[in-house]
């Protein structure tokens, strides 16, 4: 510590300690604008997204950079990365203290229209690019020295209590054609949102059974792919949604998408174009999904960290906690494109998972009528062997009563 000048620091952003709210703002947009022309930010960011190929991973780093530039503006009189990474290397301004000083600024700070305060979790991700970000430039910042002057905050976990089935009903009832099916479909699969949205017609074939789809590994958020199934009901959802955007369930070779559109001025052949194109499709169908929480005010209710009860995340949480009770928790991981260490090793061919699908298939079905007359439909004629067997046993009985004692005691004994 001693080698580093802290008075050089707070010279610089005592005369900012009583900034008022008002007097933030205009920084922020200051530092939106330093942000989109700074070289180093930017390059931070496409090595980023080099990695990961998400648009919306590079927009969580940029919201995140975009903070801690605030942050060197409000509290230490800093306008660019230059400004700030040059004192740090000259050892004028110690690292760590920074991050300590920045982690302060965020549990203080206050949303401009809640007034509530960012989240434990928000707080650890804020932390934790800005620490990427001055390592990326040679500021060498190590976990264990940051442990020794500050501890990260804990991340709290909210409990989310599962959907019911007549929660999903109730929803579906008060729901958007489309929106309807979507929900039905992402019960029935356990994707995510964004998975739907990519659905193109050749991934789907409804000539097996049950439905099989086969994701992209493009689509999905491990960039891995992954087979998925539709229930009875699903499939019916899934062809109601192909009729109504004027999609042929014949055209098998056909390889345009199911939901996304092409509209003037957005090309989906490019990697921007493309994720434009996802990003608006899912807000489309949030927008309606928030449009169906208004109809239903009990079901509108928020979680203690501020988030929607029910959102399209609890679909999929539900397809996991129906399988899990139906005693397939493994295979619902691995259907929902969950991994971890106990299984790496599991792996299903396709005609065992096609069969482990179908043997849960009615605890994954919200609304299917006929799939419902059927299964009584099978379980009368079970009632109805086992009336046979019980009267078959009662005569039987019945018989054995008619016979002596002695009689039946030597047929025993000479066997």
């Amino acid at each position: 510590m001693g080698c580093f000048n802290t008075g050089f620091k707070y010279a610089q952003y005592a005369q900012y300690t009583t900034m008022q709210r008002s007097d933030i703002k205009t920084v922020k947009s200051e530092a939106e604008i330093i942000q989109e022309s700074d070289p180093k930010i930017e390059s931070f960011l496409d090595r980023k997204f080099r990695h990961s190929r998400s648009f919306s991973t590079r927009k969580t780093y940029k919201s995140a950079i975009n903070k801690f530039v605030e942050f060197s503006d409000v509290k230490l009189n800093l306008h660019s990365t230059d400004h700030l990474l040059t004192p740090i290397k000259n050892k004028q301004l110690d690292p760590i203290d920074v991050l300590d000083d920045y982690f302060t600024y965020l549990s203080d700070y206050e949303k401009p229209k809640t007034k509530g305060h960012l989240s434990s979790r928000c707080i650890s991700h804020y932390l934790t690019v800005a620490k990427e970000f001055l390592n990326a430039y040679g500021c060498k910042i190590y976990n264990e020295d940051v442990k020794q002057r500050f501890r990260t905050p804990k991340i709290s976990n909210v409990y989310e209590e599962g959907l019911t089935k007549e929660q999903i009903l109730r929803i579906l009832r008060n729901s958007f054609p489309d929106l309807g099916d979507v929900i039905v479909i992402i019960c029935a699969s356990g994707m995510r949102i964004a998975e739907v949205m990519q659905l193109k017609k050749t991934d789907v074939d409804f000539t097996k059974k049950p439905t099989t789809i086969q994701l992209r590994a493009s689509t999905t958020k491990s960039r891995q792919s992954r087979t998925v199934y539709l229930t009875s009901e699903a499939t019916k959802a899934l062809k109601d949604l192909l009729k109504r955007r004027a999609v042929r369930i014949e055209d098998y070779d056909s390889n345009e998408y199911i939901i996304l559109e092409r509209k003037e001025g957005r090309d989906l052949n490019t990697e921007k174009g493309y994720a434009n194109a996802v990003h608006a499709a899912v807000q489309n169908y949030e927008k309606m999904l928030a449009r169906t929480r208004k109809r239903l005010p009990d079901l509108a209710k928020k979680l203690e960290n501020g988030r929607n009860a029910i959102h399209f995340h609890s679909f999929r949480y539900w397809f996991k906690t129906q399988a899990s009770l139906a005693n397939q928790g493994d295979f619902a991981e691995m259907i929902i494109g969950h991994k971890d260490l106990a299984k790496t090793y599991i792996h299903y061919d396709k005609k065992t998972s096609a069969k482990t699908y179908l043997s849960i298939e009615h605890a994954l079905t919200v609304a299917d009528l006929e799939m419902i007359e059927r299964d009584l439909e099978k379980i009368n004629d079970k009632q109805t062997e086992l009336d046979e067997k019980i009267r078959r046993y009662d005569k039987y009985c019945k018989i054995m009563d008619r016979i002596p004692q002695e009689k039946l005691e030597r047929l025993f004994l000479s066997n």
